[in-house]
């Protein structure tokens, strides 16, 4: 993904998910891929990217809820937390470029007060959602207007 050879990285999150189909892990990293490809090449039209987003994300959030509603255990419940999140956070990051503040402030608000929020709930030392929540603190602190919303 970041030696920009999107297909390539797409290919390796496929085979990961044909073989962990219910770990949410491997399409939120085909969703961050598909954002990644997005935001390098800002100034280009990508629709079919775009719909690849689109997909993934809900791909990521519908894994991340079947996961979150059928683990035994808190470290598992906060993973699947923590990609939802994460995917959330990915999608209102691509919305804000497309419309500003409004629909993409509700995407980032989801994932990063309630998501990885409630990751850390279930397992405070998943650091990569104190890293979300990070952030979503900057963004908000630096983008004119976005604490009003």
């Amino acid at each position: 993904m970041y030696h920009l050879e999107y297909a390539k990285a797409r290919d390796q999150f496929d085979l990961y998910n044909q073989k962990n189909p219910n770990d949410p892990a491997g399409y939120f990293f085909k969703t961050a891929t598909d954002w990644w490809q997005l935001a390098q090449e800002y100034d280009q039209q990508l629709p079919q990217i775009e719909q690849q987003l689109e997909e993934d994300y809900q791909t990521t959030v519908k894994v991340a809820d079947v996961l979150l509603d059928t683990a035994t255990d808190a470290r598992t419940r906060g993973l699947a937390c923590l990609y939802e999140g994460g995917a959330q956070g990915l999608k209102g990051r691509w919305l804000v470029t497309q419309h500003p503040m409004g629909e993409s402030l509700f995407h980032r608000e989801k994932a990063d007060t309630t998501c990885y929020r409630k990751a850390l709930e279930y397992d405070p030392t998943l650091y990569d959602a104190y890293l979300g929540l990070g952030i979503y603190d900057y963004f908000t602190d630096t983008l004119p207007g976005a604490k009003e919303f």
